[in-house]
């Protein structure tokens, strides 16, 4: 592929793009922060786009949301709306987006109103709840290409898995966010989108490789976003933009009709899971209402095992591994690995030196 069949490529995947932002929700350059403003995330309160009943939907928990839904306070529709226009001025700022999906996610919100209004009933425990999804996460009739130039034409036959199980749950799905190529980098850039920057300093990454979901969070464009994650892709965003992430224990989530770059492969296993702007809670919501389902039945490599609250104990026990035997941390990580200890110890939690077992002998087996 020359250089010029490759720009020409990249091309259409940004045309997608640009088509899709909502027009009527996007500020002239002369009305957004400077370009030397790191710090964005307080911009969409000052902005003029969105109400102050709007500014206060998009802070509010998906929990709260869907508690706002089930009385009655708060229809589906002006929430997703309401979180449409703080995308559009995030991507405006961070670069955050590869896709918006208005249309799909205004009518989807019309249909769960409308079902609200004759039944009295919640369509699910996510009933409204607008989530941004990684683009490698498969929507039916819309490309996917994992940030690869090869696959910018590359279009979805179906919805990923968790996707339809999301929905069912009462998901809305209204924008698709950035990743690096390939996936596997705790980076957010490729060929095709170009870079997303974090909303608490416009001149560092948000991470990777769910990066664009880190933004998304930071600037709480969603009250949940989709990641995947295999050495930190969820964590490691959530942790740069101030965000919840967790990632579900490998073969918990769904994984059919998520896109990735080596499709048979098994020694080094990826996830799909949550990340969240307000609450710990709401990672428990999203994963409870996918595993509720018993998705093992549909994706029978999954392990069947239900989702269950733990007690917490009243003394927590944090094991802390310095160095796995096969890589060293350098001296910074080290440095904040031990500020984090300190930290730990000063809240009231034990702290212990954890030593991995043979992970050099596991990484020379995979």
């Amino acid at each position: 592929m020359s250089v010029q069949n490759w720009e020409i490529r990249a091309r259409r995947a940004k045309d997608v793009l640009l088509n899709s932002v909502p027009k009527q929700w996007m500020l002239p350059a002369h009305r957004l922060p400077p370009a030397h403003q790191k710090n964005v995330e307080d911009f969409p309160r000052k902005s003029g786009v969105l109400s102050d009943r709007e500014v206060s939907i998009t802070e509010m928990s998906a929990t709260s949301l869907v508690a706002g839904m089930g009385a009655g306070l708060l229809s589906a529709e002006e929430v997703v709306i309401a979180f449409l226009k703080r995308a559009v001025l995030g991507h405006q700022l961070l670069n955050f987006a590869t896709e918006f999906m208005a249309e799909r996610a205004i009518a989807r919100a019309k249909e769960l109103d409308e079902h609200f209004k004759r039944t009295g009933k919640l369509v699910g425990p996510l009933h409204g709840v607008p989530i941004s999804v990684k683009e490698h996460i498969e929507i039916k009739g819309r490309t996917c290409n994992a940030g690869f130039v090869a696959w910018v034409d590359d279009v979805a036959n179906e919805d990923a898995l968790l996707v339809r199980y999301l929905e069912k749950a009462g998901a809305v799905f209204h924008v698709r966010t950035n990743q690096p190529q390939s996936l596997m980098h705790l980076c957010c850039n490729n060929n095709l989108t170009g870079p997303t920057r974090n909303p608490y300093n416009r001149t560092l990454t948000p991470g990777g490789s769910s990066g664009g979901e880190g933004a998304s969070m930071g600037f709480k464009c969603a009250a949940l976003g989709i990641g995947t994650d295999i050495g930190g892709s969820i964590r490691a965003p959530a942790g740069f933009c101030g965000a919840y992430g967790f990632r579900p224990t490998t073969l918990r989530m769904p994984g059919t009709g998520i896109k990735v770059s080596g499709a048979g492969q098994e020694s080094i296993r990826g996830t799909a899971g949550p990340l969240a702007t307000q609450s710990v809670e709401d990672l428990d919501l999203f994963l409870r209402a996918v595993i509720d389902q018993e998705p093992w039945e549909t994706e029978t490599s999954l392990t069947p095992l239900p989702w269950r609250r733990v007690k917490a104990t009243e003394h927590m026990t944090i094991g802390l591994m310095w160095d796995d035997g096969c890589v060293r941390p350098h001296p910074p990580v080290t440095r904040a690995l031990q500020h984090a200890k300190e930290k730990l110890l000063a809240a009231g939690l034990k702290v212990i030196d954890w030593e991995p077992y043979r992970h050099d002998h596991g990484w020379e087996i995979v």
